[in-house]
């Protein structure tokens, strides 16, 4: 049988957010920033506040995402 890799939680939720903000180019450097790069560019230090971010300069993908996820929208 083959050997598992288990893959980073940072790639995971970095692959969920390019799916939810495709037109974003998402990142995180080796200094661990987070960035976002579209209509506008988005360098913060967590994910949490990436997807903050996000959410304020695209509302019409956050109102897709959340429908896609099937969650409440705001």
């Amino acid at each position: 049988m083959g050997e598992r890799h288990p893959i980073p939680a940072q790639t995971l939720v970095l692959a969920m957010l390019r799916r939810l903000f495709p037109g974003w180019t998402l990142s995180v450097t080796s200094h661990g920033i987070w960035r976002a790069e579209g209509p506008m560019l988005i360098s913060v230090s967590s994910c949490e506040g990436l997807i903050r971010a996000l959410a304020d300069a695209d509302p019409e993908a956050l109102t897709r995402a959340a429908t896609d996820l099937d969650l409440p929208t705001p």
